[in-house]
């Protein structure tokens, strides 16, 4: 049946058909990892009230068995094992956020949503089996699985998708890639303000499926003439004093009625400041109740997602 042909009664089943099932890649309360010296607190508020176009995915890497690989790399008794087992260490005590952005703030973006999270979470098993840890190339292969999807002819607006992936360590060090995705900000504690990270320290690239990467997942390469993007980089800061606190977002938290309220200027660092000795679950509470404030001046008319991440 053509969409054309249903009945408005249609349309809405369907509608919330999707609306479910879009809802069964968001992180569940039971299955969120915990890790010795963090705090954190995630969630999306989507522009529509049900699924958006915005993603969260926390990466428990106990789902990967991953103290299993370690064991099974030690009792190898090689060098190679122990350099896998050391490789595999490094995720112990920590955990995995994925946040992404499609453009446009239709509920059908979810679909892109969910084939980024599938698609992602493939990689992720591959490479953790495979090389032991989440690399940079993951992003590559993913910017070249999108850019081919996407070029179809009969799509009428190409979409794109900004996104970033970190690792929170319980010592404090975040390690992240990022594909055009809007950078983190620190909150420090000792110095009662938002601190300026080096633009060295969050380097990007373009956003999955705007240019293609220079060598395919097939191993073809491009030819030379024709632009390629920018290879993405690991980045690596250690951030967290005692109470500090760092925030991930899409851009939905700090523009607002196309860019004319910034959140992130106008109020976000004034809220931190106020609410630091906090728990994580209270700040966000806070930075939403603030928001919602603002919307009365200027109506939300993105996606919003926000994690805050808070050093014990």
């Amino acid at each position: 049946m053509r969409i054309r042909d249903m009945s408005k009664k249609q349309l809405e089943d369907e509608l919330l058909r999707f609306q479910d099932l879009g809802s069964l890649v968001l992180p569940k309360p039971e299955n969120l990892p915990k890790i010795r010296g963090i705090e954190y607190y995630a969630a999306i508020l989507p522009f529509n009230g049900c699924v958006s176009g915005d993603h969260l995915r926390i990466l428990n890497f106990d789902d990967f068995n991953l103290r299993d690989q370690i064991r099974a790399a030690k009792e190898l008794g090689t060098e190679y094992g122990e350099k896998r087992a050391s490789i595999l260490s490094k995720n112990l005590n920590s955990f995995g956020i994925l946040i992404a952005d499609v453009s446009g703030h239709m509920i059908t973006d979810n679909l892109l949503v969910n084939k980024l999270d599938s698609a992602f979470m493939t990689s992720v098993a591959y490479q953790l089996e495979h090389v032991g840890e989440i690399t940079a190339g993951l992003f590559g292969k993913l910017n070249t699985h999108f850019y081919n999807f996407m070029r179809a002819d009969h799509v009428s607006k190409i979409p794109f998708i900004t996104c970033l992936y970190g690792e929170i360590h319980g010592n404090g060090k975040f390690r992240f890639i990022s594909a055009g995705h809007p950078p983190p900000i620190v909150f420090s504690n000792k110095f009662d303000k938002i601190v300026k990270i080096d633009e060295d320290l969050t380097k990007t690239s373009t956003p999955l499926g705007v240019l293609p990467s220079k060598y395919s997942i097939y191993g073809e390469r491009f030819d030379p003439n024709f632009k390629t993007k920018p290879k993405y980089d690991i980045n690596e800061i250690n951030l967290l004093g005692q109470e500090d606190i760092l925030i991930l977002y899409t851009d939905g938290l700090i523009e607002q009625k196309d860019g004319r309220i910034n959140f992130a200027d106008s109020k976000l660092e004034q809220v931190l400041r106020e609410h630091k000795s906090e728990g994580a679950k209270e700040i966000y509470d806070a930075i939403l109740k603030e928001l919602k404030e603002l919307e009365a001046f200027a109506p939300i008319t993105d996606d919003i997602t926000l994690v805050v991440i808070k050093k014990k």
